[in-house]
């Protein structure tokens, strides 16, 4: 697990290639939150919702070039503004199927050969 504290100042890709650095996973388990949003009551982070988009597409991309399928779970989301945590899980959801659509099945099935072979 790659937990990020509040007031972290790396990057998302940083953190997810140290992540790598230490974890060779088969499956990516992400939790998708919406509460490093700025506007969210709770959270400790100061993310825009473009922020979140780019955090999403990184994720998604990053799994996608190791060969990782992802489980996503929406999480939190306490924004003053009930439709800006709507629109986050949304843009998350888009954002997973922008990145693996082209995958299709073949990525799943060929996950299932390697894994059965092991």
């Amino acid at each position: 697990m790659i937990n990020v504290p509040s007031g972290l100042t790396l990057s998302p890709d940083r953190i997810l290639r140290c992540g790598f650095q230490r974890f060779h996973p088969d499956l990516m388990c992400y939790i998708a939150g919406a509460d490093p949003y700025r506007e969210d009551q709770l959270g400790g982070l100061a993310l825009t919702i473009e922020g979140l988009k780019r955090r999403d597409d990184l994720v998604f991309n990053t799994a996608k070039a190791h060969g990782i399928p992802v489980m996503v779970t929406l999480g939190g989301g306490y924004a003053f503004n009930v439709l800006d945590t709507v629109t986050i899980h949304c843009n998350t959801v888009v954002a997973a199927k922008h990145v693996f659509s082209s995958v299709g099945l073949k990525f799943s099935a060929r996950y299932a050969r390697e894994r059965a072979a092991v």
